[in-house]
């Protein structure tokens, strides 16, 4: 404690400030000390930030020289969505605020639950990466089209030259010093170094006290970037992935005795056994798959509804149900099912085992239901000679352990094969076209003429390696939903793309490009209206069959 006065005259000997801070005498305060020496003091009080009082004196600071508040753990402002996509989507700013708090450009967010998108939109917004993850398509086919139709801010970089040319004019401003500018030998343009942002210094009792000799206090704010405002940014390469290849498999099930599989599959023996087996070699996914498709059937572009009935588990490795399904003429057909796994990429080998046993048990039809497909099923099941196959695509959100089982349009849908069409242009380039998806009709049993009207976005890997597709083309459709979203995206960019560019992105024709290397594939993506994705491989690119 320091009771006693620490000066009787707070300006230096032999000067009068004017303040009247020199005729008396100023105590410190009970169990607190001065902040700074008496030297110090007198500096503070010549400069004419001393605030006198009845009861004392205090440092005078303006309002800008205390740049920003602290936030406490109750926000009051969080704002509202203005264009709301998903039911339950979290306002931008809450997102933005969480995201400069704990971040820095180039750190990687991951949103285990990313709904209609809205955080890795705020992370492209300020040059985070991001990795985000949903178990419905719906929102994933949302978030894909809100992230590429979006219009990000060009911040500048630290490790750019015009942005090192503004970071060291604002850091001699700070300083007070003329050095001169010396550009970097090279700059690689990386976000993770940072970007330029506003600064103030913090005035505090010992910057005024003692000036330059102590290091500047300074705050920086990392939601006011500079931007270059004639350049906006469209939104950086990403990929959409399925599942993983691989799966985990229990130790029960490695473990449980292997079956002889000698009498029918659908015998009244063979049903038994596997009734009181499936909870062993079913997972649950697969169980819930098998209640939903007796409760729904399956949907054709939400039309022409196949009924299942009499859905039997079957204990094989590559048929898992047995069924009776009634087409939409009335015609009932015996069919055997394989249900895929939580985590199963349904392949080219998997179709081609269950059209064996399908055909050797005396079924007509073939059901092939999963998650994930490879792009390689449709070709898989045309070699299924003398067997209808139906290449199905199960919702994801059957993938939830409490959803209630109901009938629902778009639970289980027949996928088709995209027909498309690769051009040759003078040039050595080539562009691909799509001519439509060959949607199966269950009306008919047969294959419609391909159509067009179905398609909301086209996607192509231009170099597909057969294991991950990674988008190098994308083509989005305008349709009754994204129109906004598009309308918006050209006003954006307007006089930086050429109007052929934006009119070829409209249509089923894609932006010229190099053939592959002599091995690669291209790999053709196409979403139609409902979100469901459609994916066929041109394996040999080079064919003049393609032309």
């Amino acid at each position: 404690a320091c009771d006693a006065p620490h000066t009787t005259r707070l300006c230096p000997k032999g000067r009068k400030c004017g303040q009247g801070c020199h005729a008396n005498a100023y105590p410190c305060p009970t169990d607190r000390h001065w902040r700074v020496s008496l030297k110090g003091l007198h500096a503070i009080a010549c400069a004419g930030r001393i605030q006198f009082g009845e009861n004392g004196f205090g440092l005078k600071v303006y309002a800008d020289e205390r740049p920003g508040h602290s936030l406490g753990p109750v926000w009051t402002d969080p704002g509202r969505v203005a264009d709301k996509q998903y039911p339950v989507e979290t306002p931008p700013r809450v997102l933005e605020r969480c995201l400069l708090m704990t971040t820095d450009p180039g750190d990687l967010v991951l949103d285990l639950t990313c709904g209609s998108g809205a955080m890795p939109v705020q992370c492209e917004t300020w040059g985070r990466r991001w990795l985000a993850v949903d178990v419905s398509a719906v929102s994933i086919a949302i978030a894909r089209d809100r992230i590429l139709t979006g219009a990000y801010p060009y911040h500048l970089l630290q490790d750019s030259p015009e942005g090192h040319a503004v970071e060291h004019k604002l850091n001699q401003e700070i300083i007070k010093s003329d050095e001169p500018f010396i550009p970097k030998a090279a700059y690689h343009r990386d976000p993770a170094q940072g970007f330029v942002v506003a600064r103030q210094i913090r005035v505090s009792a010992a910057i005024l006290a003692h000036g330059a000799k102590i290091p500047a206090d300074v705050i920086y704010h990392p939601d006011r970037t500079f931007k270059d405002d004639r350049k906006l940014r469209p939104a950086s390469n990403f990929e959409v992935c399925s599942d993983s290849p691989y799966r985990a498999v229990s130790p029960e099930q490695i473990l449980a005795p292997e079956t002889d599989y000698v009498l029918p599959l659908d015998s009244p023996e063979a049903l038994a056994a596997a009734l009181t087996r499936q909870e062993l070699f079913l997972e649950p996914t697969q169980i819930r798959m098998a209640d939903n498709l007796a409760a729904s059937g399956i949907s054709q572009n939400g039309k022409a509804r196949y009924a299942v009935k009499n859905l039997q588990p079957l204990d094989h490795p590559d048929l898992t149900h047995t069924a009776l399904i009634t087409d939409p003429e009335g015609k009932e057909h015996k069919a055997g099912f394989y249900l895929g796994k939580a985590d199963e990429i349904i392949s080219y080998t998997k179709i081609a085992n269950a059209g064996m046993v399908a055909k050797s048990n005396g079924y007509s039809h073939l059901g092939i239901v999963g998650f994930s497909h490879d792009g390689d099923v449709h070709r898989a099941a045309q070699n299924v000679l003398g067997l209808t196959v139906l290449n199905i695509s199960a919702n994801r959100d059957l993938q939830l352990s409490n959803l209630k089982d109901q009938k629902r349009d778009n639970g289980f849908v027949i996928i088709s094969e995209p027909e498309v069409q690769l051009l040759r242009h003078p040039d050595g380039m080539i562009s691909l076209k799509v001519i439509g998806i060959n949607a199966f009709d269950p009306r008919k049993g047969v294959v419609d003429e391909p159509s067009a009207n179905q398609i909301k976005a086209i996607i192509v890997d231009s170099a597909y390696d057969g294991q991950r597709f990674i988008a190098s083309h994308y083509n989005i459709l305008k349709t009754d939903k994204n129109s906004r979203a598009y309308r918006n995206l050209q006003a954006a960019f307007k006089g930086s793309i050429a109007a052929e560019t934006w009119r070829r992105m409209q249509t089923t024709e894609t932006a010229p490009f190099l053939l592959p290397e002599q091995d690669a594939k291209i790999a053709v993506k196409v979403i139609d209206q409902t979100g469901t994705e459609h994916m066929t491989i041109i394996h040999d690119p080079r064919d003049n069959k393609w032309y």
